[in-house]
């Protein structure tokens, strides 16, 4: 009996670390010319910003992957941020606040609103002028 309840157990906790490893990470791409990409994994969080002509693959089912994609990414046409942020350009503001109706604006990588003081759920805080 002791043995029957001892393998369920082991069974169950295999099972759990099957799943977790399937699921830790996924892989994502960043369209040419698209948005930018947030990539949060492995607790990195990076955004993409793909400039190139072609769609970027971007590797994280394991930490090393991502890690060598933050090293080695094409320099010359992609941004990778030091840390996620809300914006790069204030165009990137349309598409983290879209349901935003006031003229937003993108100041030290965070979106802010430029309608001043008037608080609005589905828009950022106010611009710090």
């Amino acid at each position: 009996m002791v043995f029957k309840i001892r393998n369920i157990l082991i069974g169950v906790l295999i099972m759990i670390f099957l799943f977790l490893i399937v699921f830790a990470a996924d892989s994502y791409q960043a369209v040419a010319g698209g948005d930018i990409v947030k990539v949060d994994e492995h607790s990195v969080c990076r955004n993409v910003d793909n400039d190139c002509s072609l769609d970027l693959f971007i590797p994280t089912s394991t930490s090393l992957e991502w890690n060598y994609f933050r090293t080695y990414y094409p320099s010359s046409c992609c941004t990778v941020t030091a840390d996620c942020v809300e914006c790069i350009y204030p165009i990137d503001c349309e598409t983290a606040y879209p349901d935003c109706e006031h003229l937003m604006d993108c100041v030290n990588n965070f979106c802010c609103d430029e309608t001043g003081p008037f608080p609005d759920f589905d828009c950022p805080a106010a611009c710090p002028w």
